[in-house]
């Protein structure tokens, strides 16, 4: 019981933890089994922890203006599974009824693909209209609908 209450502690954290925190840990216990964290605290003695590398957008939301052949009047969002931000942008447009199509780009090719051709470098990147955001915010993305009529 004790151990399914630490899993589900951890999940929470990790779903529900500091947006800020842009580095995932991998913890492989002595028994070889693998979990993913935001905290290198959790291993134990016989631990090995090692830095993922991610490319999670953590800083200060970005603008810019894509070409005519990738603006839409639809929202479009690029993420991945472990993305933190991505969470909290797919969260937010859930709750305000804004539709939006996502793709992550670590099990679609053709979402990495379209990713890459972007310029993009990080996750979340939400096209709206004629323009890119990288990160979110919610102000931003407020505008950027405004600004596309949708």
């Amino acid at each position: 019981m004790k151990r399914g209450l630490s899993v589900a502690v951890l999940l929470f954290a990790v779903a529900f933890g500091t947006v800020g925190e842009a580095e995932v840990y991998k913890l492989t216990g002595p028994d070889g089994r693998v979990t993913y964290t935001d905290s290198r605290s959790e291993g134990g003695i016989n631990t090995k922890v090692e830095v993922v590398e991610t490319g999670s957008y953590a800083g200060e939301a970005e603008l810019a203006p894509i070409g005519e052949a990738a603006a839409s009047r639809k929202v479009t969002i690029f993420t991945t599974e472990w993305c933190g931000v991505c969470r909290k942008a797919k969260s937010y447009m859930a709750s305000q009824g804004i539709a939006f199509d996502e793709f992550d780009i670590e099990k679609s090719r053709s979402a990495r693909s379209r990713f890459d051709k972007l310029g993009a470098r990080g996750v979340p990147v939400i096209l709206v209209g004629k323009e890119k955001m990288t990160g979110f915010s919610a102000g931003k993305l407020k505008a950027m609908l405004d600004r596309a009529g949708i």
